[in-house]
């Protein structure tokens, strides 16, 4: 059988041909998309690790630049209860530092874990008084001279990172200094249409996330010790 002059399988090979090569060119139409997805999810990868990084060099040398200074050396070193015009110089000095570092609260700790001053001094909620020894940033800053963390608060519930670091009498610790920042700027500027984001810290708990229902989940299983350090 012959259509306009030309074999049937002829047309029949044309036909397979043509599709073959239609297959060919999806697929790669197909790759080449995956490709650029990848790639543009690559570069806003980058973009929100920079931002997250860029966000982490502005508070991490901020404890110890507190830990430095001489009126909070001099009251981790006095006898309690404190001289009461001591005290009110350290918190002033922490309430002038917290401002202009925009972040959420700004502490000095006792080798007791015991808040012996803070930037919220004269708040309704303040972190006077707070013991926060079992905190992993403390036990670190301790140890190891910083600490770095990220849990709910004890006051007051709300969420934040907190960066540490240990005042020393030479080289013997003598108490730690503390900063707590708020991410949710970064998360807000990060919320984007049809596009999602998160952290996850070292727990596998989602501390940073574009998609509020996902914020506090967890990847893996949380021990009950992990989860008493968040939470408490």
């Amino acid at each position: 059988m012959r259509i306009r002059g030309i074999p049937l399988w002829g047309w029949a090979a044309a036909a397979a041909l043509y599709f073959g090569v239609a297959a060919i060119a999806v697929e790669f139409v197909w790759d080449r998309a995956i490709d650029v997805l990848a790639e543009v999810g690559a570069h806003r990868l980058a973009l929100y690790a920079a931002d997250l990084q860029s966000e982490l060099v502005r508070y991490e040398m901020l404890p110890a630049i507190v830990a430095r200074q001489e009126s909070v050396r001099v009251l981790l070193s006095a006898s309690s209860p404190a001289p009461p015009d001591l005290l009110q110089t350290v918190n002033t000095y922490l309430e002038a530092v917290n401002r202009e570092a925009r972040s959420v609260a700004v502490d000095v700790i006792d080798l007791h874990g015991s808040v012996i001053a803070a930037s919220n001094w004269n708040l309704p909620v303040s972190f006077i008084g707070t013991n926060v020894s079992y905190r992993p940033y403390f036990k670190d800053s301790l140890a190891h001279g910083s600490g770095l963390f990220f849990g709910i608060g004890t006051n007051t519930g709300i969420p934040g990172l907190y960066f540490a670091s240990a005042v020393r009498d030479g080289t013997v610790p003598i108490g730690v200094t503390a900063v707590k920042v708020s991410l949710d700027a970064l998360e807000s500027a990060w919320r984007t249409p049809a596009e999602a984001a998160m952290v996850v810290d070292g727990n596998g708990v989602i501390v940073i996330s574009t998609v509020p229902a996902w914020k506090f989940m967890a990847l893996r299983p949380v021990t009950a010790a992990q989860q008493s350090q968040i939470q408490a």
